[in-house]
C-alpha cells in the first residue's frame, strides 16, 4: 500500500471516530441535562459533566490530528 493510500485510510478512520464521538457527546449532553433537573442524582450529574469534558478534549485532539494529516497530504 502506498503512502498516499495509507494516509487517506487514516483520514477516513479519524472521520469515522469523530462521527462516533459527536454522537456520544450529543447523547451524553442530553442525559446530563435531564439529570440536572433531578436533584437526587447529583453525583451522576457531575460524573456525566466530567465525562463530557474529557470527551470534548478527545474531540479536539482528533480534529487536530485530522487537520494535521490533511496537511501532510498536501506535501505528497
Amino acid at each position: 500500500m502506498g503512502e498516499l493510500d495509507r494516509i487517506k485510510d487514516m483520514l477516513n478512520n479519524l472521520r469515522l471516530y469523530l462521527g462516533f464521538l459527536v454522537a456520544v457527546l450529543l447523547a451524553l449532553g442530553s442525559g446530563v441535562v435531564s439529570i440536572y433537573k433531578r436533584p437526587e442524582l447529583l453525583d451522576i450529574f457531575w460524573l456525566g459533566v466530567g465525562l463530557f469534558l474529557m470527551l470534548s478534549i478527545l474531540f479536539v485532539y482528533i480534529a487536530f490530528r485530522l487537520h494535521k494529516k490533511t496537511d501532510e497530504l498536501r506535501d505528497l
